[in-house]
């Protein structure tokens, strides 16, 4: 019988199923912004949907249900982001 959880990992949007599998490798918020194009404050916002739609308590419970294989990752996303391991932008240096 499927979970709670199971349940609802369907409710997802596709960013929100992208910002999942991202936090599923260990990426921190900063590192999946940059690979995502997108803000900071974004990826927070999308981190506290993807934990209230799963029930989930931590970015650690929502690895994990990634991790079992309960998710599903939409067809756009880029089979590459994770070889790119680009420096955040606060990371760069800056042209004089």
């Amino acid at each position: 019988m499927p979970s709670h959880q199971d349940e609802q990992v369907h409710r997802l949007t596709p960013r929100e199923q992208e910002v999942a599998a991202a936090l599923s490798t260990g990426q921190s918020n900063y590192e999946i912004a940059a690979d995502l194009f997108i803000s900071v404050n974004t990826v927070r916002f999308h981190i506290r949907n993807i934990l209230r739609k799963l029930d989930a308590k931590n970015r650690s419970e929502v690895a994990a249900i990634v991790s079992r294989g309960r998710t599903h990752v939409p067809p756009n996303w880029s089979s590459i982001w994770h070889l790119q391991r680009r420096e955040p932008p606060y990371l760069l240096p800056r042209a004089v």
